[in-house]
């Protein structure tokens, strides 16, 4: 009865390993480009030195940056992919392990155990080799506290039966099932905790730049760029030009404590929210039939003009943006000529103005999903 099912997770399992094999070879690849790229970029300012010209000194220079960039980026892209199919793997070994030993990496909800429950305890809902334990696949702590919603307090007739056609829609789209359960393999070892402080600091009101700052900022980048131009050819520019640098710098050093503090928080779940983003734009691109399933994704669209993944996808990007000040070449370039680390600081402002009451909404319509997911398993 349990063959057929058997055969396709132990087809994903292959067709998996091959994939992590194939991303692991380019990640190798590009990592070798990398420092074979870096010492003939090298090779190649050093040589344009001899020619005393400024301006061939500076394209060497940029073009190095921009191609290095590249190749970083590129390699990035390819460990990600690996990353996936490693979990894609992961969560079909893991259905090949319930069904034949009736074990499972997800949690087993031992902290949800109440004795005093009218019925959890006696029937095993929660905790080792429970029900909870069986059924489970929330990563995120979101997802495993909605599961423990549904399995410890009673549901309407309407609710049971929309979530039993909603988990008949899910069974049928195995493909959509793994690859989702995959994408968010990765919260498992994020804590409610750390979620909470997430939403908190999307809450909060920071007034990080005035008008006047904001303005500057906007216009600062383009006035660096004339004056390094006119600078090849009138070398007294050069001194408005320093001046600009000083004064990034200064308006720098005076944000950063909302630099680091911004930082401490949000560099810790900057990968995640692009992970997170990826599991929003699955459930946002299926066609939904069921009405629960469609009710959590109407709800889902409604909060943003953009779609939701979309918004999380930039706040990442904000996020690993400022982080470039860790790298102390880079940082030294961003912040001289455009005062980078406020701009991200801005821009991240902005994003949480834009956001702040959807984010919690989102992540609660994701923690049906999963429960859906769950049960469907």
């Amino acid at each position: 009865m349990n063959k057929p099912i058997i055969d396709y997770y132990q087809d994903q399992v292959s067709a998996s390993d091959l994939q992590i094999k194939r991303y692991e070879k380019l990640v190798n690849i590009f990592s070798f480009a990398r420092l074979f790229f870096i010492l003939i970029g090298g090779f190649i300012i050093y040589k344009t030195l001899a020619y005393e010209l400024i301006w061939l000194t500076e394209f060497a220079f940029l073009f190095v940056v921009v191609g290095f960039a590249f190749l970083v980026k590129q390699q990035g892209r390819y460990d990600q992919k690996k990353s996936f199919f490693t979990a894609l793997k992961e969560v079909n070994e893991n259905e090949l392990t319930s069904i034949s030993h009736q074990q499972n990496i997800y949690y087993d909800g031992s902290d949800y155990v109440d004795d005093n429950h009218n019925y959890s305890s006696d029937l095993d809902i929660f905790g080792k080799a429970s029900l909870y334990n069986l059924a489970n696949r929330c990563a995120s702590p979101m997802g495993k506290q909605k599961l423990f919603e549904w399995f410890s307090k009673a549901a309407s007739e309407k609710d049971i039966l929309q979530r039993q056609q909603s988990v008949k829609e899910l069974s049928a789209d195995l493909d959509w099932v793994q690859q989702v359960k995959a994408l968010l393999l990765f919260a498992k070892a994020s804590h409610v905790s750390e979620m909470n402080s997430l939403f908190a600091y999307f809450r909060q009101e920071d007034n990080v730049a005035g008008n006047l700052l904001r303005n500057y900022i906007r216009v600062v980048p383009f006035v660096f760029l004339i004056l390094a131009l006119g600078a090849w050819y009138v070398p007294v520019l050069s001194i408005p030009l320093g001046l600009i640098a000083l004064i990034n710098a200064i308006l720098v050093i005076s944000k950063q404590l909302i630099v680091n503090r911004t930082d401490a928080l949000l560099s810790r779940v900057g990968k995640t929210l692009a992970s997170y983003s990826d599991a929003f734009r699955d459930i946002e691109k299926k066609d939904w039939q069921s009405p629960y399933c469609l009710g959590l994704f109407e709800q889902l669209k409604s909060t943003q003009q953009n779609k939701f993944s979309s918004e999380l996808k930039i706040l990442s990007v904000l996020v690993g943006r400022l982080e470039y000040r860790l790298n102390i070449f880079l940082g030294m370039i961003v912040n001289g000529i455009m005062a980078w680390d406020i701009r991200q600081l801005i821009a991240i402002e902005d994003w949480k103005k834009k956001n702040r009451e959807l984010v919690p909404e989102a992540f609660d319509v994701l923690a049906s999903f999963e429960s859906l997911i769950s049960l469907s398993s």
